[in-house]
């Protein structure tokens, strides 16, 4: 683990002799907080003793760099005993102490955990044991809860030191949440390695009955990453009453708590209203053991959809047995749900199937699907929540937006021709909007481009089942807009667009891939100035890492990829130049055991572009390649991978 959650936010408290004898959780630039008990040996020399208000408390950073120590006091009225008294459940032994001066170099608080479920793991503490007045390093792993709410907590089976005197008060830190578990309170006096860790929720109980701190408990209580949930547009509405609206069918208590289904036609903003529930400040905290985002997407098979419950089962901690059913499979993921409370966002559902898989039923967690269709949300029991076209107003603000006009302005009469034709579809509205900020003056061209586009043929190769019942012409209206815009394009990035048809659906499309496809029309420069181009058009998405350029990534909505899988009339052409150019980066193979960008996605997508290849001899010599297995895993795929990637194969291979 990083020791830098432990340098910015965990303090040495000394003793006689400025020596370490315990640790302290940073809570602001003026307050920590430690064990009463450490609070008294620092004040009376006596750990059993009350401590005392009146004597100064010297502690110190970590690392720490020399100097005179930091001086704090123990607040009033802002400590509980260490002796347990009937009905405290368990919150003792804890105590604030307030700094004379502000903490030099203090930029945020760390989040304090909230919830009851206990990590399975081993974690890392820094402690204070004797004769160790710099630290060390121990592991620990947590047992699970005891009958007062505390967490037992033993040394890991080759730690070198066990819970002893000068472990108290040390904060126990998540690194993939960036909060605080607890603090690590008393062990036993014996030969044993068993200690007890004071839990977050214990402490933010702590803290709101301090009079004026309890503001403090409010901004600590952490609030859960969102790590595997796509970026929010940059610019967009927020749909204030729509968002409030699936939070009360969150809260709601009835038969169908916990699965919500959003629905809507294709492009109206369902995926952005999901991450508009994930991203608000109540979701975060009340699911604060996770938000996990799963995009499913069409024409998945039984098999895929396992593997997506496999993935996430994984991801949970909980193992896989041979052959297991969908059920099966649901049931052992809700096991692994006992204690937490999470959200599921599962995006881009198109049958009963799919909302079977993820019908988690756990207590304190919730579901939100999103679809076209109602997928089977009557027979499942999900509550169906249908997301509108946009407001007027909701339209107006996002084509100002996307065509760079101020709020507050009047749009000519063209512009505003151009924002009915959209129909207050948001996607529409998106690219119309793009498109004017492109030619700012020829509003007039642009809607006649509209008004002339012929999209007969687009709108009939996208299969029925996937347009909308509500508005039958909505689908033209879109594709119109969409036709136009790829119209002003230069006639080399036209047929650029067209070779992105050969991505998969619902996945991030890394620059490396792209920049290989992209062959001899452009350079690497030239092909990110391409994609830019192509974001301003708002023909696709581009997620610029600024830290890492190489690493950035495409995306595409479903109504895009429709559109531009029509542009390109034969795919196996460009799956051929994506693959024969991997080979050449490669040395002649299909893949490398190396960190180079894009590493990810070709490790798990190399099979779907040699069936689009037709290369199904290469296909069939790699999976069984040792190498390439030992590739996969390493990687972190599981089997049930594997078996996907075989099951895949055989299909292709009787449909050829």
């Amino acid at each position: 683990m990083s020791a830098s959650l432990h340098e910015a936010f965990q303090v040495a408290i000394l003793g006689d002799g400025n020596k370490p004898i315990g640790s302290g959780l940073v809570l602001d630039d003026r307050h920590v907080i430690t064990c009463t008990h450490i609070a008294a040996q620092a004040t009376t020399g006596k750990r059993d003793a009350d401590p005392c208000t009146d004597v100064g408390i010297k502690l110190r950073t970590i690392p720490w760099s020399g100097g005179n120590p930091l001086t704090a006091w123990l607040r009033p009225n802002a400590w509980r005993g260490k002796c347990s008294v009937p009905g405290d459940r368990g919150v003792r032994d804890l105590a604030v102490l307030e700094l004379t001066e502000a903490l030099p170099g203090w930029k945020k608080s760390c989040g304090i955990y909230p919830g009851a479920w206990t990590p399975r793991h081993e974690m890392t503490l820094f402690a204070f044991p004797q004769a160790h007045p710099d630290g060390i390093w121990s592991n620990i792993v947590v047992i699970g809860g005891v009958a007062d709410h505390w967490i037992q907590i033993d040394a890991a089976p080759n730690a070198q030191y066990r819970v002893q005197p000068g472990f108290s008060g040390s904060p126990l830190f998540d690194p993939d949440t960036d909060s605080v578990h607890g603090l690590v309170a008393e062990g036993d006096p014996g030969e044993g390695r068993t200690g007890f860790l004071i839990p977050g929720r214990m402490i933010l109980e702590f803290l709101e009955n301090i009079p004026d701190l309890s503001n403090l408990a409010e901004r600590l209580h952490a609030r859960v990453p969102l790590p595997s949930a796509p970026e929010l547009p940059a610019k967009l509405t927020r749909r204030v009453p729509l968002v409030e609206a699936i939070k009360s069918m969150l809260m709601d208590r009835s038969k169908s708590v916990g699965l919500v289904g959003l629905r809507g036609m294709g492009g109206i903003g369902k995926s952005v209203v999901a991450r508009l529930v994930a991203e608000d400040d109540w979701v975060r905290r009340h699911f604060h053991d996770g938000i996990e985002w799963i995009s499913v997407g069409e024409n998945k098979t039984l098999q895929d959809v396992e593997a997506l419950q496999a993935s996430l089962l994984t991801r949970l901690g909980g193992r896989i047995e041979r052959y297991q059913s969908l059920d099966g499979m649901r049931q052992a993921i809700e096991k692994e749900l006992a204690n937490r409370r999470m959200l599921f966002i599962v995006d881009d559902v198109w049958t009963q199937l799919a909302v079977q898989a993820f019908q988690l039923r756990a207590e304190g967690c919730a579901v939100v699907y999103t679809s076209r269709r109602r997928a089977g949300f009557d027979e499942c029991g999900v509550a169906v929540r249908d997301v509108e076209l946009l407001t007027e107003g909701e339209a107006g603000e996002l084509f100002r937006m996307h065509a760079n006009l101020p709020a507050n302005i009047i749009l000519s009469s063209p512009a505003e021709a151009v924002l009915r034709h959209c129909n207050r579809h948001a996607l529409a509205i998106v690219v119309a909007g793009s498109m004017l900020a492109q030619y700012p003056t020829e509003a007039e061209l642009i809607l006649e481009r509209f008004n002339r586009a012929n999209v007969d043929d687009i709108v009939a190769s996208v299969p029925n089942y996937r347009r909308s019942q509500s508005f039958p012409d909505q689908e033209t209206s879109i594709f119109r807009i969409l036709s136009a815009s790829f119209d002003f394009l230069k006639e080399s990035d036209r047929e650029f667009l067209g070779r992105l048809a050969i991505f998969p659906e619902d996945t991030p499309i890394p620059l490396a891939a792209i920049e290989i496809l992209a062959g001899k029309l452009v350079d690497r420069l030239g092909c990110r100035r391409l994609v830019a181009r192509l974001d301003d058009t708002a023909l696709l998405t581009f997620h610029v890492d600024d830290a890492n350029p190489e690493r950035s990534t495409v995306t595409m909505h479903d109504l895009q990829r429709d559109f531009v899988s029509f542009l390109n009339k034969v795919p196996e052409l460009d799956h051929r130049t994506l693959v024969e150019g991997l080979e050449k980066r490669f040395g002649g193979r299909l893949f490398a055991n190396d960190d180079r960008p894009g590493g990810d996605y070709f490790r798990r997508f190399m099979v779907h572009h040699l069936i689009g290849a037709a290369r199904h001899d290469d296909l069939f010599d790699m999976l069984i390649d040792p190498d390439w297995i030992e590739h996969r895993l390493r990687g972190g795929d599981q089997v049930f991978h594997l078996i996907a990637d075989y099951d895949r194969a055989l299909a292709s291979e009787e449909r050829s």
